[in-house]
């Protein structure tokens, strides 16, 4: 049952979600054409000269390309998170949980569910948004056309040696993160509004904003003192012995370290959130 539970939210959510993911998308095209139109009729790049008469034009462009890319962009990934979370809510506190939970499976199962067809979506709105920076990026420099020079400089650049390294030792914590923080993310604003909804029945949206505000304060405020005293510590370990090499390595550290910081606090979010939320829906639950 479980499994047909996670189909039909999927199959909800993928009505107003897919649409969005497509526009994203299309978003990143638009944005990246009208900034490398602009960008082209502003300079020439190689001698920055240029034509007074499409001057203000251009600017205007590249503009309006950057607030497309930005609020566009960015307030359809907003948008997909608050559609998963209006469905958690709908679904589970509102009238529509007296039919919900006439269905044959538990709080956890739809919780399960509600987490898995939430994280899912999320993943794909997140790699819509990647393609469409890539988009963006990729077509901007195929209309400005960079010169074989300033391309041969960029290719011809050398990095130093301690770079893959860094990479290396980086990248896997990196992944990791990226696959834990969005459902992390969500758990804990499924826990706000089950919170909210246990708080208050009158006003559990403004209940579970606030909730999720203060806790959320205090998480960054912990996050920041953390991360404060290991920079001052990797600073003072390279200004005893000042190199290059010793600085990329302490640049290193440090953002592993506060990586692994952020990684740890998604995850007891993600577990806590989980457990919070499951004895909300199970053992609190009072649908008016």
């Amino acid at each position: 049952m479980l499994g047909k539970l996670i189909k039909h939210d999927m199959r909800y959510l993928s009505r107003t979600i897919l649409p969005l993911v497509v526009a994203i998308i299309g978003i990143g095209v638009l944005a990246g054409a009208l900034m490398g139109l602009s960008i082209h009729s502003f300079t020439d790049i190689v001698g920055t000269t240029a034509n007074p008469a499409s001057t203000p034009l251009a600017i205007i462009g590249m503009t309006i390309s950057m607030l497309i890319a930005a609020f566009g962009i960015g307030g359809a990934a907003v948008a997909v998170m608050v559609i998963i979370v209006g469905r958690f809510y709908t679904n589970l506190f509102t009238d529509e949980a007296y039919l919900s939970f006439t269905l044959p499976v538990t709080g956890t199962d739809h919780l399960v569910s509600k987490g898995i067809s939430g994280y899912i979506w999320a993943l794909i709105a997140a790699v819509a948004e990647i393609i469409a920076l890539l988009l963006f990026m990729g077509i901007m420099l195929l209309i400005v056309d960079i010169p074989a020079e300033f391309a041969g400089a960029i290719s011809g650049a050398e990095l130093p040696q301690e770079f893959g390294s860094i990479i290396s030792s980086t990248l896997p914590i990196l992944i990791i993160y990226c696959l834990i923080a969005p459902m992390s993310g969500l758990m804990f604003m499924y826990t706000c509004i089950a919170a909210g909804h246990r708080i208050s029945n009158k006003h559990p949206i403004l209940v579970a904003v606030a909730l999720y505000i203060g806790i959320m304060t205090v998480i960054q405020s912990i996050t920041g003192v953390a991360s404060m005293l290991v920079t001052v510590a990797q600073a003072y370990d390279v200004v005893i012995d000042i190199d290059d090499g010793l600085v990329l390595s302490a640049s290193a550290t440090l953002i592993n370290i506060e990586m692994l910081i952020a990684l740890l606090i998604n995850v007891i979010l993600l577990v806590a959130g989980f457990l919070v939320t499951r004895h909300l829906l199970t053992k609190k639950l009072n649908v008016v």
